[in-house]
């Protein structure tokens, strides 16, 4: 489980990404199995969002290619990801979303609870009725953005939520 970003990584450009193990296979030749593939986007800087479908990579990957820039996601912006199989909805400093399963979106809330606070309320659906598993209040942070993954807890199926706070301030690496 990672609670922080990797570093940049410079990569060819190429028709599509693949992602998976290396290896040989029985008659002692390089062979690759792709756990998960994704074509790149238009920009220049992307930043790839991969999460594991199951308790292992060998269980597959879920690609999202993002724009990197901070134009298209910056400071104080958040990325909801719905992993979970209900329709998730959210209320956050004012702005409003619904999401299906397996869907995203970038939101700027607005600091609605004094300063640089802002009210989070997040709902999923079950059946016909809505019900609210998130209510507090959350930081409007200048200098970061937010990554929010909603998804099923594996054993009691209710929606969970985790979250991500990348900062975009970089410290440089130092010289050897």
């Amino acid at each position: 489980q990672s609670h922080t970003l990797t570093e940049p990584v410079k990569v060819p450009r190429l028709q599509s990404w693949r992602f998976g193990k290396s290896g040989t296979n029985a008659a002692g030749e390089f062979a690759f199995k792709t756990y998960g593939q994704v074509k790149p986007g238009a920009a220049r800087n992307q930043l790839l969002v991969i999460v594991v479908k199951g308790s292992s990579p060998a269980a597959g990957l879920n690609i999202l290619s993002l724009d990197g820039s901070q134009k298209s996601f910056g400071p104080s912006q958040m990325l909801f990801v719905n992993l979970a199989r209900e329709q998730v909805a959210g209320l956050v400093g004012g702005k409003q979303f619904r999401l299906n399963s397996g869907k995203h979106t970038i939101i700027k809330p607005k600091a609605d609870r004094g300063n640089n606070l802002c009210f989070a309320s997040l709902k999923y659906k079950r059946a016909t009725k809505w019900r609210t598993f998130f209510s507090t209040n959350w930081p409007t942070l200048e200098k970061a953005r937010g990554l929010v993954f909603l998804y099923n807890d594996p054993r009691s199926q209710s929606v969970k939520m985790h979250s991500v706070v990348d900062s975009l301030i970089r410290v440089p690496v130092p010289e050897p």
